[in-house]
């Protein structure tokens, strides 16, 4: 934590999301995210006091990638690419 992504910002809706299995192949596109979109629940927001945007990524117990704006307390789905 606390390290800055400058392309993640407040104003950010759309993100592409990669996953890199550190084996010598390139990253691969796991799938995308609009956070402009409607959400599919909402959660307690948690605002940064530092005036920071976060995200938070969870894995469902059937693999489904959720993706969290702490800020807005929106809760989002990743659409996976197959």
């Amino acid at each position: 934590m606390g390290d800055e992504v400058p392309l993640i910002h407040a104003a950010l809706e759309r993100l592409k999301v990669y996953a890199d299995d550190l084996d010598g192949a390139k990253p691969r596109l796991l799938g995308k995210v609009d956070l402009g979109s409607e959400p599919v629940a909402r959660v307690a927001p948690e605002p940064n006091e530092e005036g920071g945007f976060r995200l938070r990524f969870e894995l469902g117990p059937n693999r489904e990638v959720r993706v969290v704006d702490m800020a807005r307390g929106t809760v989002h789905a990743l659409d996976l690419v197959p």
